[in-house]
C-alpha cells in the first residue's frame, strides 16, 4: 500500500517577475509599475488613490501612465549619504 500524502499549497503567493516595459510604452500594468520603481503593488494602488501617479481604465483593466511614474521619480529628493570612514 502506498502512502499518499497531500501537499498543502504554500501560504505565500509567489509572483512571476513583471514583463519588461517596451521602450516608448505609454501604459503599463500595476505589476510592471511596481517592478519599474521597486515598490509593491499595494503602494501603486495607494499612489493612484492620492494622486502621486495616474491610472486609467481600459476594457476593465487598470493601467498606469508610464510618464506619471517618471514624474513621480523625478520629484523625489536626492539621497543624502555620508561617506563611510575608513578603518
Amino acid at each position: 500500500m502506498q502512502d499518499i500524502t497531500e501537499t498543502k499549497p504554500s501560504a505565500r503567493r509567489v509572483r512571476e517577475p513583471p514583463a519588461p516595459i517596451m521602450q516608448g510604452a505609454v501604459l503599463c500594468t500595476i505589476h510592471q509599475a511596481a517592478g519599474l520603481i521597486s515598490r509593491g503593488e499595494r503602494w501603486v494602488y495607494e499612489a493612484m488613490a492620492d494622486g502621486r501617479i495616474t491610472g486609467v481604465k481600459s476594457d476593465g483593466r487598470t493601467l498606469i501612465v508610464v510618464k506619471s511614474l517618471h514624474d513621480y521619480v523625478a520629484s523625489l529628493p536626492l539621497a543624502q549619504v555620508k561617506a563611510m570612514s575608513r578603518r
